[in-house]
């Protein structure tokens, strides 16, 4: 557990929650750079929304529970979460 904020936030949620966002984040620029054939112009162009979208698909998932730091208690349960996730995250995209 670690305390952020005067709150106790459990490691391996932080761990996850971190991650998540980087791996959005990468994945925009490397498809930015697939697509443009990995001009520095776009990448730096692109660079703000990738981070904009990371941090909006992170707080996302927070509220929707993804990161609760908890083990999944129920397969389903936990992939209605993530298809939830994903049906949102294509309009905002």
């Amino acid at each position: 557990m670690l305390r952020i904020f005067n709150h106790y936030i459990p490691a391996n949620a932080l761990t996850q929650l971190v991650l998540d966002g980087t791996l959005v984040f990468l994945g925009i620029l490397g498809a930015a750079s697939f697509r443009h054939h990995a001009s520095l112009g776009v990448l730096g162009r692109v660079a703000p929304s990738a981070v904009l979208f990371a941090l909006v698909m992170v707080s996302f998932n927070g509220i929707l529970g993804l990161y609760s730091g908890q083990p999944v208690r129920d397969l389903p349960h936990m992939l209605s979460r993530i298809l939830l996730s994903l049906l949102v995250s294509i309009p905002i995209a």
